[in-house]
């Protein structure tokens, strides 16, 4: 949800100023909800001022760390990472294809990959994950930072308008990505992995 400052916002953002889980994006309020997954080390300090590097591509290692900078793509796996899940560096239009690491999914689930684009050609899509029902986190160009989008401003803009759909990181992509804490096996296995 992304809450922002106005005469039609300012009721709720004065609410929901005094909760812990608000995070300010210059105009931007993000605020995070309980219902989201929560990483088991807590999320970053600069999750949410992370700026969007079109050249920070999976496995580029420019800049070292993708909470110095990424596009969508590395944006999301950074936040996967968090939670002990690895995804292929794979281009998007070849991880839509991927049936090695992840899997296609219908209805999709917190920290499934989330493909937007402006048709349903999954090259060079945009990327994000989903948090909630009808609830994106991702980093675009547009914002230039994280932000979490509803499907609805998602279809507001030309380059997004079409999601094309959702993919999940399967069991063995995961354990690829090192041991896993009893909380972050607790949280996978509530989720069906």
């Amino acid at each position: 949800m992304q809450v922002r400052a106005g005469p039609r916002g300012s009721a709720l953002l004065r609410r929901v100023r005094r909760s812990e889980n608000l995070r300010q994006l210059g105009q931007n309020w993000i605020v995070i909800r309980d219902s989201w997954s929560t990483p088991p080390e807590g999320w970053p300090v600069g999750l949410w001022s992370v700026p969007y590097l079109a050249s920070a591509v999976p496995g580029s290692g420019t800049p070292l760390s993708w909470l110095e900078g990424s596009n969508c793509q590395r944006f999301a796996y950074g936040v996967l990472a968090l939670f002990g899940l690895k995804c292929p560096s794979l281009r998007s239009s070849e991880l839509w294809e991927d049936t090695v690491g992840t899997v296609v999914v219908d209805p999709p689930q917190p920290l499934d990959l989330a493909f937007f684009n402006k048709d349903r050609n999954p090259f060079g899509a945009h990327i994000g994950l989903w948090v909630a029902e009808d609830e994106v986190l991702h980093l675009s160009r547009e914002v230039g930072r994280p932000t979490v989008w509803t499907l609805d401003e998602f279809q507001r803009r030309p380059n997004y308008r079409m999601l094309i759909g959702s993919k999940r990181v399967l069991k063995d992509a995961r354990l690829r990505a090192g041991p896993f804490t009893e909380c972050q096996g607790s949280f996978l296995q509530a989720l069906g992995y």
